[in-house]
């Protein structure tokens, strides 16, 4: 049970990033290779599918496999959670805040 509460909030976690991210991307991204870096994070999504696909083949036929499937998963997240610490305010949220001199540079 605890298995499918962690699949259904990680189902969430991924709707939302999958819809935020692109926004963050367009707000931060200069004009000139806005389109570039939105395709790239496209791309980076289809070949984090196809790696984690290949990492469950991998451990599908070990006894307990499925744990360093999950185990994989949580690295990985993990390591987006710290770079999450180190990303640049968007304009729009600086703005909000009242730093908009900031916001414009």
């Amino acid at each position: 049970s605890f298995l499918i509460i962690g699949r259904v909030i990680v189902g969430i976690a991924i709707g939302l990033a999958s819809s935020a991210v692109p926004v963050y991307l367009g707000e931060t991204a200069p004009p000139d290779i806005r389109g570039r870096v939105l395709g790239c994070f496209n791309g980076f999504v289809v070949f984090g599918q196809i790696l984690a696909g290949v990492v469950d083949g991998a451990f599908f036929y070990l006894n307990d496999g499925w744990r360093y499937m999950l185990g994989f998963g949580a690295v990985f997240s993990t390591l987006q959670f710290i770079g999450l610490l180190f990303l640049p305010k968007s304009p729009r949220w600086l703005f909000s805040k009242g730093f908009e001199r900031e916001a414009r540079e």
